[in-house]
């Protein structure tokens, strides 16, 4: 082995060291709020620069709307002793209530929905990450990613015969062995794909943010089917895979730590890229562009925010706009501090904006924010 050689290896291990120390010591809750640059998290609920804070939420990571109504599914994931739910809030009235407030007599597996191995109803245990809304010929039908009990996927239909909808669990798929799972979105039928984004285990958690530094893939796309189980999307391996969405010819899937969105035509599997920066969820406008949110801080911001207790964290974001034939994107929104950052969502609904976050108290709505002005020719 050359001089050349033994330094490049020995320069690559210091490297790899100093990452796993930074992943691991860097943003342990005892450091808290120092990690983000000394800004410590948002304690007030005070409307600022045109963004309306919306406090009583745990951890809203994902949102979606009830086709035809104001009312809301807000995915809230768990908060140090806190336990994970699924919350229904109507935008109008500002109404909310638990949208699975866990076993009930009428949760049972029905066959048409899910794998037919589905252990059973996940009740209490639910801890649920990205969702993902369809109107389909037999009702609408939420799909959630679940870690609570076990890694899957849960189906639940929407009952909206009584004057406040409903959630009735309906069934999962289990997801394989050493899966952790991010976001989902529906496909045809009864089918979906999902991102994983890294291992599920600390150690893998940790050696994946090592990889992802040095820009290697740690994840890939899952696609499931009720004759095929879980498979790899072929071709999907990411950079910390997050975000994903479908239309009828595409899929597009944010990778995070690529800082690039991929887009999969359908059936073909063709990959096309676009630069965006820490994309997180994606959602579909009324216009038919997509919506990202994309944050706009360092590693040690994000793993920061990641152990709050309390308060809302205050890192800067962006919402961008992305059109999916052509790729183009324009940033909507873009924001840093109070009354809200570590945007994960942008949800429109008529012209306003609502957003989510993965590690805070508050959702946020941004008033007349859509659709943003015509970008300059």
């Amino acid at each position: 082995m050359s001089q050349a050689h033994r330094s490049f290896r020995a320069s690559g291990l210091a490297l790899l060291v100093s990452l796993v120390r930074v992943a691991a010591l860097t943003c342990s809750a005892a450091l808290g709020a120092a990690c983000t640059s000394g800004a410590p998290p948002i304690a007030d609920c005070e409307a600022r620069d045109g963004i309306e804070p919306l406090c009583g939420f745990q951890n809203p990571e994902d949102l979606a709307r009830l086709p035809g109504t104001d009312w809301l599914v807000v995915s809230q994931m768990h908060r140090a002793s806190s336990a994970g739910g699924l919350v229904l809030w109507n935008a109008t009235t500002g109404a909310r209530m638990a949208g699975y407030p866990g076993d009930r007599p009428n949760d049972q597996p029905d066959t048409a929905w899910g794998d037919a191995a589905c252990p059973g109803p996940i009740g209490s245990a639910l801890d649920p990450h990205g969702i993902d809304l369809r109107a389909t010929v037999d009702g609408s039908r939420l799909l959630v990613v679940n870690h609570g009990g076990r890694e899957s996927i849960e189906w639940f239909a929407i009952d909206t015969s009584q004057e406040a909808p409903q959630l009735i669990w309906k069934g999962c798929a289990v997801a394989p062995d050493g899966t952790s799972l991010n976001d989902v979105a529906a496909l045809d039928g009864d089918d979906l794909v999902a991102t994983h984004m890294v291992t599920p285990n600390r150690a893998g958690q940790v050696f994946a943010l090592v990889k992802s530094l040095l820009g290697f893939s740690t994840g890939h796309v899952l696609q499931w089917s009720r004759e095929g189980g879980f498979a790899i999307l072929p071709g999907s391996s990411a950079n910390l895979p997050n975000g994903i969405a479908t239309s009828e010819r595409w899929i597009f899937v944010n990778a995070y730590g690529g800082g690039e969105l991929l887009r999969f035509a359908r059936p073909s599997g063709e990959l096309t890229r676009v630069p965006l920066p820490a994309g997180d969820n994606l959602s579909w406008a009324d216009d038919g562009r997509l919506l990202a949110a994309s944050h706009r801080a360092g590693v040690n911001q994000v793993l920061a925010c990641g152990s709050l207790e309390s308060g809302s964290c205050p890192f800067a974001f962006a919402v961008v706009a992305i059109d999916p034939e052509s790729l183009a994107t324009q940033v909507v929104l873009e924001h840093a501090g109070a009354p809200m950052g570590g945007v994960t969502v942008a949800l429109q609904l008529g012209n306003d904006l609502y957003l989510g976050t993965f590690a805070g108290d508050r959702i946020a709505r941004v008033p007349g924010a859509w659709p943003p002005p015509a970008p300059a020719p």
